[in-house]
């Protein structure tokens, strides 16, 4: 991929740039808000859209920070959702990890602040979605059931993407409200990507919802279980030996940072850029 900032190319799944040493996901925040105050200008289009568009590019250069598709019958739209996640970084608490900052920061002449951890603990709040409850729920054998189907077949209900049974009668609808809570059943169409001999293969499928009370709504899990396979997802990912090879690759770049100031900060980001993520993934827990 090329960097966004000076055109340089770098490996494909890079989060830094090796030849001007900006970390992707801060330039791509800082572009975000900068753009965002450009369109306020230009016109009173709703915020959310910079959003959206700061999300597709961040997409695109591979970060995992984004928006996933999943079953949605009402509520708030994923845009609005992202952008609440960005007033709430401030409400992550950082204090031990700056802490833990500082220390290691002595040892290299390097130091940073709560802004240089801010786009990983965006992807730590990012990482609560449908795909990642769904495969943590296989990994427990507690998978919603399924039903796989042919392409044409998807391609012939995509548009009303819902089945439900009702008074014994099989309906398709564009979407799930109220008036299908007394269903004795609903499902909802998807596709998922699997790799195949190092080929990606994509399957469709009827996956079986639940109505979820609390929610008011059909739904995949209700609330105590999002929280238990997120809880799994979070201990699972974000674990000691995630940090340790953040650790080990902070070292390798303020080896190379060669007094640079900059790529020494992003150094010492780096060697807590797993802490952050969990940070902003237990916060993300906390508030379901």
């Amino acid at each position: 991929m090329n960097c966004p900032k000076c055109g340089a190319k770098n490996k494909g799944k890079s989060e830094q740039c090796g030849a001007c040493g900006i970390l992707f996901i801060k330039w791509l925040i800082a572009q975000h808000k900068r753009d965002e105050k450009k369109i306020r200008k230009k016109s009173a289009a709703p915020r959310r859209w910079s959003v959206r568009a700061w999300v597709a590019v961040a997409l695109a250069v591979g970060i995992g920070a984004g928006l996933w598709a999943g079953h949605r019958s009402g509520g708030e739209t994923a845009a609005v959702e992202q952008e609440k996640a960005f007033v709430s970084l401030s409400e992550v608490p950082l204090g031990s990890i700056l802490a833990d900052a500082e220390a290691l920061g002595e040892r290299y002449g390097a130091s940073i602040s709560e802004r240089h951890l801010r786009g990983f603990v965006l992807q730590g709040m990012d990482s609560f979605a449908v795909p990642v409850l769904r495969e943590e729920a296989k990994r427990a054998g507690k998978a919603p059931a399924v039903e796989d189907i042919s392409q044409t077949v998807y391609k012939e209900f995509k548009r009303t993407p819902y089945r439900c049974v009702l008074e014994g009668k099989i309906g398709y609808y564009t979407y799930l409200g109220k008036e299908l809570e007394p269903a004795s059943e609903c499902w909802a169409i998807g596709t998922e990507g699997r790799i195949e001999n190092k080929l990606m293969v994509v399957y469709y499928f009827w996956e079986r919802l639940q109505w979820v009370p609390e929610k008011g709504r059909w739904a995949l899990f209700t609330k105590p279980q999002e929280r238990l396979l997120y809880r799994a997802f979070i201990d699972r990912l974000f674990d000691a030996r995630a940090e340790a090879d953040d650790l080990k690759e902070a070292k390798r770049m303020f080896s190379e940072a060669g007094g640079d100031s900059r790529r020494l900060q992003n150094a010492l980001a780096t060697a807590f850029r797993t802490r952050a993520r969990r940070a902003g993934a237990e916060y993300r827990l906390g508030h379901l």
